[in-house]
């Protein structure tokens, strides 16, 4: 009866040091998306070092997105260098507009034939960034592949954006008819 005890209050301990354990990461991962999405450089250098998880997400939104979103490009570059994924906020950055992070992040393993390019090339597009759709073509996004949600072919979406009087539509209408565009 004794030695059953035990075994319970042993197995008892056991799950509470797995919950604490749990806690401990979750606090740690927190930490790396609200250092990412505030800019404290340093604290999430310090809790990547504890062993945050570069790809912390809250809500769908991930620790690099919002580095991104929140123009705190210094934080966004050591994440994608501590092994963020990427793809998962890659529309994100092309809607900043930084053509320097959208490079890195291709060099960081960013897929170009994925749905999410197609959809980064349809946000460029409607947002009037010219440098970004070349930057995107260049990296070999299909200049006919349609939007996955409305099955748009691009050229038809910057048609539709020089009809808005988007600015650089005229310029997306050149690149995308340069690239091969139908």
């Amino acid at each position: 009866m004794l030695l059953k005890r035990r075994i319970q209050i042993l197995l008892v301990l056991l799950c509470l040091i797995a919950a604490a354990y749990k806690v401990y990461r979750w606090q740690i991962n927190m930490g790396v998306w609200g250092n990412a999405w505030s800019g404290n450089l340093p604290a999430l250098k310090q809790q990547l070092d504890r062993g945050g998880n570069p790809d912390s997400s809250w809500q769908g939104l991930t620790a690099l997105g919002g580095a991104i979103a929140n123009h705190h490009r210094p934080v966004a570059v050591l994440l994608l260098e501590r092994g963020a994924d990427p793809n998962r906020s890659f529309t994100i950055a092309v809607r900043s507009g930084d053509p320097a992070l959208v490079d890195l992040m291709f060099a960081h393993g960013l897929d170009a034939h994925s749905k999410r390019r197609r959809d980064a090339l349809s946000t460029a597009i409607w947002c009037g960034r010219a440098d970004m759709v070349a930057l995107l073509l260049r990296h070999g996004v299909d200049p006919n592949a349609r939007n996955p949600y409305n099955g748009k072919p691009p050229l038809q979406e910057a048609h539709a954006a020089l009809a808005l009087e988007q600015p650089g539509a005229p310029r997306i209408l050149a690149l995308l008819r340069a690239a091969g565009a139908k």
